[in-house]
């Protein structure tokens, strides 16, 4: 998946889900400070890849595709954030460009990235 905005909602639900155990249209909407209509659509979507299940009472369930986009999306900000912050720019910046870098780059240059600068840190040590 390279949608930002389906990613962003795979990470939203689930943050939610780690701290509520339970997942509903209203907690994105309420989240993401969003329409229930933009959540609905962009659940359907995500339903018909393969990446969320709904249950009878509209709880919404990631599968093991969707929680590993959104384990990967979250590890690529966290990556982003944390060398930003390591670099001098405010934190305020920092996690903002880290929301965009963690969708611009593909796997293969994310891969080399994090070798990179986890060498280079191994070696300053």
């Amino acid at each position: 998946m390279r949608d930002e905005t389906l990613e962003n909602y795979l990470k939203t639900i689930y943050q939610i889900q780690q701290k509520k155990g339970s997942v509903y249209a209203v907690n994105i909407a309420e989240e993401r400070n969003i329409s229930k209509a933009s959540v609905s659509r962009c659940v359907h979507i995500l339903t018909e890849e393969g990446y969320l299940l709904t249950d009878d009472e509209r709880c919404l369930i990631l599968t093991e595709k969707g929680r590993r986009c959104a384990e990967e999306v979250i590890q690529r900000y966290e990556f982003f954030r944390i060398l930003l912050l390591r670099l001098g720019i405010p934190a305020q910046t920092a996690e903002q460009d880290a929301c965009r870098l963690e969708h611009a780059v593909c796997p293969e240059s994310f891969g080399a990235l994090k070798a990179c600068f986890y060498l280079k840190s191994e070696v300053n040590q």
